[in-house]
């Protein structure tokens, strides 16, 4: 028998853990979402997530624990998750930073988790579906650590804040965009929009080039979209002569967090609305989703002046693995061109997993009403597994010349979780790519008679010296990986080591 008692109540700071063997919690902070733990054995407790406004939907964890023992084995069940399908079932791991380890060997975020399980349980919704419960161990590395778990990297409005006033400061990176609000969020964030774009010269007017849309985060939870979308800013802005070409030539406006307000406050879906913001696109409200209804007439004013080439929103996916795309069906094929190269410069990029069918779901979303209403083919969703990518598999051995017998296959590589650095290269990849198409005919972009030309000129000067073999080179795009790779830490994650309140 075990005294079951709570420990930590986000609404009720009177909680307070009461044996000298409590851990002890706290959400509070930017991003965090951890309502209340309770502690129902030795070493197990119970935690309840604050689930979104009105549909009390929740899978995004983010919140510290402290007072642990060194090695001792923990079990955590979070008891009000609320998809049916979950990565948790198909190896999927947590999350841990933790302050020793980070100050003692410098190792960041890494996976953890032993025994995970993702089932359901008999508490139900306010629609009636039961609720599911992710259960983990974790030993903790050291003894009264501070200790933060958290579903995918964390990416919080700060970060992207530093961010973006980091590349201002930058004298080569702040002459290569401008930023502007795009509007005020229902909570007063600003909700930035940048034009990254070379300046203008006789003949080569910003007004008169074509141009890119590209969003994220507008699913606070899906932190995985943010680092996507920070790396293709970093190569946008970079000193690359690709990235030059591609300022000379267009115009990228890059809005990289739709939802702020949802972000700051811990959500997985919604916005401060109590509303999913991308099933608003077919008519926002100014007041009530004025990011969606902001962007929406931005979108709309480009394509009037004849100027929109695409749009691509960035996700985070909880139920499939690899990267993949979601596009409209055309009535050519046009669609699946550009993810199709995109899969074959890609190594984590899956173009058996993208689709291009549209559910009645998804009829109010901003890939599908740019596509129907703004009339662009290329419309599309960038989507990242909070899991990881199918490891490339080597090809079947060949037969034996003299014996023609067949030797065993080699047993399959381990499939492999995402660090940030991958979804960072991601991005670099998905803007390479696009540089890239704009040469085919299968594009339809109109481009500058010497565009191609300067683009593979840029590439020559970009590719990397001389000492890497092709060998080297496709092993490392292959990015074929042991076991160890599941446990690599997320290289520059930000964390708050004294956390305070979020703004509300």
């Amino acid at each position: 028998w075990f005294p079951v008692h709570s420990v930590y109540d986000d609404m009720d700071r009177d909680v307070q853990p009461t044996m000298p063997s409590d851990l002890m919690f706290e959400s509070r902070f930017e991003s965090g979402n951890l309502w209340k733990a309770v502690r129902i054995g030795e070493s197990e407790y119970n935690l309840v997530l604050r689930p979104d406004l009105t549909t009390g939907g929740c899978l995004w964890f983010y919140f510290l624990t402290q007072n642990m023992a060194k090695n001792f084995t923990y079990t955590f069940n979070l008891v009000n998750l609320y998809k049916e399908r979950s990565m948790y079932s198909s190896g999927l791991r947590p999350l841990l930073w933790s302050e020793q380890e980070y100050e003692g060997t410098g190792r960041g975020w890494h996976r953890v988790g032993d025994n995970i399980s993702y089932t359901e349980n008999s508490t139900r919704r306010k629609n009636g579906n039961n609720h599911y419960t992710l259960s983990f161990q974790v030993r903790f590395p050291h003894g009264n650590d501070t200790a933060f778990l958290a579903m995918c990297f964390p990416y919080t409005y700060t970060d992207l804040q530093d961010f973006l006033v980091g590349l201002e400061k930058d004298e080569t990176s702040s002459a290569t965009f401008t930023r502007s609000e795009l509007c005020r969020t229902i909570g007063g964030n600003r909700c930035d929009l940048l034009e990254i774009t070379a300046p203008p010269k006789p003949g080569n007017q910003i007004t008169d080039r074509q141009c890119f849309v590209i969003s994220g985060r507008v699913h606070p939870g899906e932190s995985n979209a943010s680092w996507m979308v920070k790396g293709m800013i970093q190569f946008l802005t970079g000193e690359g002569h690709v990235a030059r070409v591609l300022r000379e030539q267009f115009v990228f406006y890059v809005a990289p967090m739709l939802n702020p307000d949802g972000v700051v406050n811990g959500f997985y879906r919604v916005s401060l609305s109590g509303q999913d913001l991308n099933r608003q696109w077919s008519d926002p409200g100014k007041s009530t989703h004025p990011t969606i209804y902001s962007l929406k007439n931005f979108v709309k004013g480009l394509n009037d002046e004849g100027r929109l080439l695409c749009y691509i929103d960035v996700h985070g996916h909880s139920t499939k693995r690899n990267v993949f795309m979601y596009g409209c069906t055309g009535s050519d094929g046009r669609e699946k061109c550009f993810p199709r190269l995109f899969g074959e410069r890609c190594p984590n990029f899956s173009f058996k997993d993208c689709r291009f069918d549209v559910d009645r779901s998804k009829e109010n979303t901003g890939r599908v009403v740019v596509y129907r209403e703004v009339g662009i083919l290329h419309s599309f969703t960038l989507e990242a597994s909070f899991c990881g990518a199918e490891a490339p598999q080597p090809p079947p051995p060949s037969p034996d010349i003299r014996t023609g017998t067949v030797p065993p296959a080699p047993p399959p590589l381990p499939s492999y979780h995402f660090n940030s650095e991958d979804l960072e290269q991601v991005g670099t990849d998905m803007i390479q790519a696009l540089a890239e198409y704009a040469t085919l005919s299968d594009s339809g972009w109109r481009v500058s008679p010497d565009y191609a030309q300067h683009l593979q000129d840029a590439r020559a000067r970009d590719a990397p010296g001389p000492g890497a073999s092709v060998l080297d080179l496709y092993l490392a795009s292959l990015k074929v990986i042991s076991k160890e790779r599941a446990d690599q830490e997320s290289p520059g994650a930000r964390i708050l080591t004294n956390p305070a309140p979020p703004p509300r």
